[in-house]
Formats: structure tokens, C-alpha cells, sequence
């Protein structure tokens, strides 16, 4: 009988440890965001990151050992290591657009980001209650709203309000029809004979922000997450372009925090 009970210590107490190597690696809001734009950095010099080459499941879903060896999981195995459940750093919203993808423009693999995608990175309950499930049950310490250059849906936006130009489908409108605050506020302050590029710019940028404030105003967990410091809320917009006159490089993604902004 003790030899059974002290059996079971053991393995409760290796169960243990090897609980805390895994998940231990709890990350701190502002190490969320920095491994988001060490991770673009790394896009747009190409100095990518490599397929994991881990021996066992332990290994894979440490994060503390894939950043350690500066590696991703990429392959059908490491997804198979993953069933269990889901650790990710970051929640992403952003738009559907086919040339945004949140884990090629940061370098990651699997299991690295909660990704929300949606036209116009607009919202509706279902996208609430996915931000809501991956900064709540996800864990994930910061939450990205991500715009992008020359988005589609603000400048059939902007068409829409300046040339009277509405595209056709019921479900399409709605979303012009979301997107009208910020492309009238954009519209508000530089005046309806601004050039249509300069709103537009603006628009994807006060979206964002729209954005931001109605997550804040909408969703008791995240208010309560961002007040206890668990959770950090940016904006942040993609260039697929780029932007020469503010030394930004194609692919670049800006966030608020960055004076190019």
C-alpha cells in the first residue's frame, strides 16, 4: 500500500513538473506584443523562423522551448501534439482580405495566434464572443485590431458616401453601412475636396479605433482583463505597399504606439 501511495506521489509530482515546463511560460502583455513585431521584423528581413524539430509532444507545446530554439510548429505531427488544447499569445482581428495573413506577416506556426477575420475587421455578437473567448479562455495577453492599406471595403466606403457608388448584395451593404462612422468622421476633418486616397487612409485608421472602443464598450471581460493589467488592446494597420514618406516597408504592420502611426 505505501508503495502504491508513494507511486502515486511521483507521478502526480512528474505530472507537475512537467505542467509548469509547458504552460509556465505565462507571458506579460507588453512580451505579447513584442514577440508580435519581432516576429514582422523578421517577415520583412525573411530571416524566418524554421519547422520545429522536437523529439516529443512535451517539447512541441512547450512555448518556452520554441522560443528558445527560435522555431515554429508547422507539420501535421506537431498539429496532432496539440489536441489537447490551445495556447496562444495573441488575439488578432482583422480583415478577410486574401492578402492580410495575421501568421505569415508575424512568423508564426500553429497554435501562435487567435485569429478573427472579417471584412472590414467590423464586428457583430459572433465576433464579440470570439475576442471575448480568446482573451478569456484562450488566455491570450493582448488583443490586435488590424487594418490594413487599401481596403476594400472603407474605400467601397468612401465611393458610397462620395460618389453615391453602393455595390450590389443585401449582406454587403451592411457592412458599408458599419463602416459609414468612420469614413464620415475621416470626411469630417479633411474636408469633403480632400483627395479620396487621404480619407481613406484616415478611414482604415479611425475604424480601428471605432473598433477598439466598441470591444471596450460592449464586452464586460474585457474591460475587466484590461483593468487588471491581464490584458493589452492595440491598434495596428498593415501596408501592403508600404509608405515611402514615412519609411515603411511593404508588409510592414505599424501599431499605435509607433510615431509613424
Amino acid at each position: 500500500m505505501k508503495r502504491i501511495i508513494k507511486s502515486v506521489i511521483i507521478c502526480l509530482f512528474i505530472y507537475l513538473i512537467f505542467g509548469l515546463i509547458q504552460y509556465s511560460f505565462a507571458l506579460k502583455p507588453d512580451e505579447a506584443l513584442q514577440m508580435l513585431k519581432n516576429g514582422n521584423k523578421r517577415f520583412l528581413t525573411q530571416n524566418l523562423r524554421s519547422t520545429c524539430v522536437c523529439e516529443t509532444c512535451d517539447l512541441c507545446i512547450s512555448r518556452k522551448w520554441r522560443e528558445e530554439n527560435n522555431c515554429n510548429l508547422t507539420t501535421p505531427e506537431q498539429l496532432a501534439c496539440l489536441a489537447g488544447e490551445q495556447h496562444p499569445f495573441a488575439t488578432i482581428i482583422s480583415c478577410s482580405d486574401s492578402r492580410i495573413v495575421p501568421e505569415i506577416l508575424f512568423d508564426t506556426g500553429m497554435e501562435d495566434l487567435f485569429v478573427i477575420r472579417v471584412a472590414g475587421n467590423t464586428w457583430d455578437d459572433m465576433v464579440l464572443g470570439s475576442i471575448e473567448y480568446g482573451v478569456a479562455h484562450a488566455h491570450t495577453p493582448v488583443l490586435v485590431v488590424m487594418g490594413h492599406q487599401h481596403c476594400e471595403a472603407i474605400t467601397a466606403t468612401v465611393n458610397a458616401v462620395l460618389e453615391k457608388e453602393w455595390p450590389e448584395g443585401k449582406y454587403i451593404k451592411r457592412i458599408i453601412i458599419k463602416l459609414l462612422p468612420p469614413v464620415l468622421n475621416a470626411i469630417k476633418e479633411l474636408g469633403w475636396d480632400a483627395p479620396k486616397e487621404e480619407i481613406i487612409d484616415l478611414a482604415i485608421k479611425k475604424n480601428v479605433k471605432d473598433m477598439i472602443n466598441l470591444i471596450r464598450r460592449n464586452s464586460h471581460i474585457v474591460n475587466e482583463l484590461e483593468k487588471e493589467g491581464k490584458l493589452k488592446i492595440i491598434g495596428a494597420v498593415v501596408y501592403i505597399e508600404g509608405d515611402p514618406n514615412k519609411n515603411i516597408a511593404p508588409g510592414e504592420v505599424i501599431f499605435e504606439d509607433d510615431p509613424r502611426w
